[in-house]
């Protein structure tokens, strides 16, 4: 397996597709970071100013890694297959677990390499260009630790769809097309999830003396101070009418919870998270990638193991 380890780690450097995939991903950060530092630094208002932080721009660098990892990866794979170079691996005696783990390795290196690569770019422009750190060199750190194995997990499962598809235009298509399907997948459980149970929420109207009231709680949990500052009296209370309406397009019950289990445990989902510092959600993350990774890769074998290549 050292051998193969060599062999592809030598053709991945040697490959002008990677090298293109690696300068790209650098230089799309390096420009949306200086973009967004030239966009924010004639801003006064604190608020906004406060935004201009280079933590910030680490967390978008998923955007353009979830396109160009699977890119690399689908081409590098399905260069094998094309080449011819798996069935010489199987005819000088090579077993295919060590082809398939080799494989998994090599574009794993080569994914972290453009990942962090981005990453690291990102954090020495944005100490030398932002004025704000909203989070300690632990937090930063942990951030950097995750997003690593959530792209582990990404690339476990491109491998898995890439061993699959014996192209290389095909094993491209299909894993681009995977990354694609992550991020909708992603946006669109995010935004149902979001999506607020009521209309109008804490929203009241009084019929006696025809007021509007918005609350930020429930009438029956504010405070004697809270309403005296509204002039809401215990008599007031009888006249006062919820204005709250069912949303129909709110996710609740069983369906809510399968949509939690998958924005928690969908590498997409998890990038999506990560990318915003929601550090709670870090445990979660852990244990669902290292068994999502273990599982595909486990798979992926068997399959392999199994499959017809000539």
């Amino acid at each position: 397996m050292i051998k193969l380890l060599r062999a592809n780690i030598a053709r991945m450097f040697r490959s002008r597709f990677y090298i293109l995939c690696l300068i790209v991903g650098l230089g799309f950060n390096a420009y949306i970071t200086i973009d967004e530092y030239f966009g924010l630094k004639h801003y006064t208002d604190e608020a906004i100013r406060s935004y201009n932080n280079y933590e910030h721009m680490m967390g978008n660098v998923w955007i353009s890694c979830i396109f160009l990892i699977p890119a690399f990866i689908g081409f590098f794979i399905g260069t094998d297959y094309s080449d011819g170079t798996i069935r010489n691996k199987l005819m000088v005696g090579h077993r295919r677990e060590y082809i398939y783990l080799s494989n998994f390795i090599t574009v794993l290196a080569g994914s972290e390499i453009i990942y962090l690569g981005s990453l690291i770019e990102v954090y020495i422009l944005g100490r030398c260009l932002f004025k704000y750190s909203c989070h300690s060199g632990e937090e930063i750190l942990k951030f950097v630790l995750i997003g690593a194995l959530i792209m582990a997990a990404v690339t476990a499962v491109i491998t898995f769809i890439a061993m699959l598809v014996r192209s290389k235009a095909g094993g491209g298509v299909c894993s681009v097309t995977i990354a694609f399907a992550m991020v909708v997948c992603a946006t669109m459980i995010d935004q149902a999830l979001m999506q607020p149970e009521y209309y109008n929420e804490n929203s009241y109207w009084n019929s006696k003396t025809e007021e509007y009231y918005e609350f930020t709680a429930p009438l029956e949990e504010l405070s004697p101070e809270e309403l005296k500052e509204y002039r809401i009296t215990q008599a007031d209370f009888e006249h006062m009418e919820p204005m709250q309406q069912k949303n129909p397009s709110a996710v609740s019950g069983t369906k809510r919870k399968v949509y939690t289990f998958l924005d928690k445990t969908l590498p997409g989902n998890q990038l999506y998270s990560a990318s915003q510092w929601h550090d709670e959600r870090y445990n979660t993350t852990i244990c669902s990638d290292i068994i999502l990774i273990i599982a595909l890769t486990a798979a992926g074998i068997l399959i392999f193991r199994k499959r017809n290549l000539k």
